[in-house]
């Protein structure tokens, strides 16, 4: 069984190293997929992400694992998987527009940081419209994050 694993955005494939170790205690191939929010366009990215799963399964068994924009990009590309996934798990999904995403849009270093993909989770037609998994799905979401007054929400549960 082949596991795909995407990282979220502002973080690198190596966040999902510990978790790719440890799928493969357990006997599954791994495979990390990378991607850059500051340089790389939605369209191709999601075109990219397509291509990588169906080189690395070839039509064998796999699950997909997301963490954050993964989840995004994930629910972007499962239409047009030939094969889907047995299982989507799905690690701190945004299901709408991020709220810190539309607060920072404006800013030209969110923006330089995030390129069309930040901007994009701020928008909430964007967001809205993405396809419903029609996949089994496994979704961790929680609101354990940090917070206090120096926080962007303050000490509002998200």
């Amino acid at each position: 069984m082949h596991a795909i694993l995407i990282h979220g955005l502002g973080r690198t494939p190596l966040s999902m190293l510990l978790l790719a170790k440890r799928l493969r205690d357990q006997g599954m191939t791994t495979h990390l997929f990378g991607y850059s929010a500051a340089f790389e366009g939605w369209e191709s990215c999601v075109e990219r992400l397509r291509g990588f799963i169906a080189a690395r399964t070839r039509g064998e068994r796999f699950i997909v694992i997301g963490h954050s924009l993964g989840c995004v990009l994930t629910r972007a590309v499962l239409p047009n998987l030939r094969h889907q996934p047995r299982l989507g798990v799905f690690l701190a999904p945004p299901s709408t527009a991020s709220s810190l995403a539309i607060k920072l849009s404006k800013r030209w270093l969110f923006r330089a940081l995030t390129g069309e993909m930040g901007q994009l989770l701020a928008r909430r037609d964007f967001m809205d419209a993405l396809p419903v998994p029609d996949i089994p799905l496994r979704v961790y979401a929680g609101t354990k994050g940090p917070r206090g007054r120096w926080m962007p929400f303050g000490n509002e549960l998200k």
